[in-house]
């Protein structure tokens, strides 16, 4: 895909995340309960950047920029290419004078700062990661790294001893003595994070981190700033034009030509020390309990249309809205049994000129093998599901080892016989109803020794996703 095409694709995507909002005034200073008593590291008020004031070509970069950022927050500016993103990350940084307004970065009004405070500010405040990494070809990477140091006069030893650590925490203990041209994309790109780290800034800037890597190594990046910013509680403030990578960000600023358009919390980025909130009762769970005679036929009326949407979003989320809104139809239709493997096949394939969804062959058969999975799961468990209810094991035992097979078939790892029998026992708790979904996923994530499975985060909160869309699907059968 071109960048043409990639630009206009992803400001159709801020478009369509706009409707319905207000546009003209978006509150900036708006956080999650967990920020609101930490301290405002960046204050921006009425930014604006003009270039060629008064001339012919005159530019509006940024066009009256308010907003607030709180210490340890993750922040990710989106939006597509020539939008403003990176001339914002540039004035926080110190590196870039706008034409009017104030930015007030860790208490220090940028615009007050001599030539050597801004220089000493830019090595000690920030940390900035590039996304062509811009490391210097004649230096070794340990000398790349301990490169900040040098204008810190700290001496040989103690800069080589820093760098090395560095060096080792992020997994490149062993190329220290390389040369970045010997390094591979997404190697070179976590040295110059080392380098970002090396004066142990409390706010680090990542413009376009990831844009020149493959997507295994943008995910190994994207990985480790995230931790920097759970574990080592560093400000994180980035720019993209994916939306594929807004999902580790605690807030989203949404720019478009040069103003800033839209905030938004990110309700589902997790942290261990946040404060535990009962889950509120949902709409469906409300649904359930007012009308307890409604038949299952009745139900799965009802339900089609928010299966459809689950099982679409769990697919994939590359499609624009008018897209999506035509796949979750053609699935909700397959729930209904208004179309057949064969028909909903030709659906997804056929030309979207021609009313289809466009997905190659491979796609399709892909999301067919989803449905088809989490339908034949939920039949097992509609078969099953007065044995659950009396809470007789051994036809439980059958049913418990195909969902925990279906659960696992994408995970990498190996699990001892001792975590198989945590696992399946979670899942029968959860059929159960034993536990809800939340339970079910610290108990994924719970150290076996504390009494869990010992799965990572991640794969908890996967396994778990899936396991409600499988318990879903019951009630449409």
């Amino acid at each position: 895909m071109d960048e043409v095409t990639t630009t206009n694709e992803n400001k159709n995507i801020v478009d369509q995340s706009l409707q319905s909002e207000d546009q003209d005034s978006p509150d900036g200073s708006i956080v999650s309960p967990y920020f609101e008593d930490k301290e405002k590291v960046v204050i921006v008020n009425g930014l604006y950047v003009v270039y060629n004031t008064g001339k012919l070509n005159e530019a509006i970069a940024l066009d009256g920029i308010n907003f607030d950022i709180r210490s340890e927050e993750y922040i990710t500016i989106f939006g597509p290419s020539g939008c403003g993103k990176s001339t914002v990350l540039n004035i926080i940084a110190g590196l870039e004078i706008p034409s009017s307004g104030n930015v007030t970065v860790i208490d220090q009004d940028l615009a007050s700062l001599s030539s050597d405070e801004i220089a000493y500010f830019h090595r000690n405040s920030v940390g900035m990661i590039f996304q062509q990494y811009n490391l210097i070809p004649t230096l070794s990477v340990l000398d790349n790294v301990i490169l900040p140091l040098v204008f810190e006069k700290r001496n040989v030893r103690e800069r080589k001893k820093l760098g090395k650590e560095m060096l080792r925490r992020l997994g490149l203990g062993d190329f220290e003595k390389r040369f970045p041209q010997e390094l591979s994309g997404g190697q070179q790109q976590r040295v110059g994070i080392a380098r970002a780290l090396i004066t142990d800034p409390p706010i680090i800037l990542a413009d376009e981190a990831v844009g020149n890597l493959d997507s295994q190594s943008a995910k190994n990046v994207l990985e480790i700033l995230d931790d920097l910013n759970l574990k080592s509680k560093k400000t994180i403030i980035s720019v993209t034009h994916n939306p594929e990578h807004l999902f580790y960000a605690d807030r989203v600023f949404y720019m478009r030509d040069g103003k800033l358009v839209k905030v938004e919390i990110n309700k589902e980025k997790e942290r261990e020390d946040a404060p535990q909130i009962t889950k509120e009762r949902t709409e469906f769970d409300i649904l359930l309990q007012s009308f307890p005679d409604l038949s299952p036929m009745h139900l799965h009326v009802m339900l089609a249309p928010f299966k459809a949407k689950m099982l679409v979003a769990y697919f994939l989320s590359r499609f624009e809205s008018e897209e999506i809104k035509h796949l979750e139809e053609i699935v909700k239709n397959r729930l209904l049994n208004a179309l057949d493997g064969e028909q909903l096949f030709s659906e997804l394939t056929k030309s979207t000129e021609i009313g289809g969804v466009g997905m190659t062959a491979p796609m399709a058969k892909k999301l067919m093998a989803v449905i088809d999975d989490v339908m034949d799961r939920s039949v097992m468990i509609k078969d099953q599901n007065e044995s659950l209810k009396q809470g007789r094991n051994k036809p439980m035992e059958k049913l418990i080892d195909r969902l925990r097979h279906s659960l696992l078939e994408e995970f990498e790892g190996e699990l001892r016989i001792d975590e198989v029998k945590a696992l399946n026992r979670g899942i029968e708790y959860r059929l159960l109803s034993k536990i809800n979904r939340e339970e079910f996923m610290e108990y994924l994530d719970r150290p076996f020794s504390d009494g869990g499975v010992g799965l990572n985060r991640k794969t908890a909160k996967k396994l778990s996703r899936k396991m409600e869309l499988i318990m879903l699907m019951e009630y449409g059968q």
